[in-house]
């Protein structure tokens, strides 16, 4: 069942609101619409709104993820250099492991 909308405009032309979309309407009407169809309308407004809300939280986790994938970029890329220079001969200490993985070592530990 669709509900069928009629838009009135000051030169009485008339609109169907079952078209896709209401750009080409003009700025100014009146909408002369059913009980049913503002209930309809304000439930779309409520899915709107939690729509938005799900999306900002979607931005949010995918900001973080995104993060996180830079980082861990980061830290292959120093743990490859310490493996680059570890297969060359060169010692690799404690410090520069530390600075790889970003993590810290309590005194006396290996």
């Amino acid at each position: 069942m669709t509900n069928t909308i009629t838009l009135s405009y000051t030169e009485n032309a008339t609109y169907n609101a079952n078209v896709a979309c209401f750009c080409c309407l003009p700025t100014t009407f009146v909408c002369v619409c059913s009980c049913d169809c503002i209930e309809a309308i304000q439930q779309l407004q409520l899915q709107l709104v939690e729509s938005e809300r799900r999306i900002a939280v979607y931005v949010r986790k995918f900001n973080k993820m995104q993060a996180d994938y830079h980082n861990l970029i980061g830290i292959t890329a120093e743990l490859v250099d310490s493996l680059e220079a570890t297969v060359s001969g060169k010692m690799v200490g404690r410090l520069d492991a530390t600075k790889a993985t970003g993590t810290k070592y309590k005194e006396g530990s290996q």
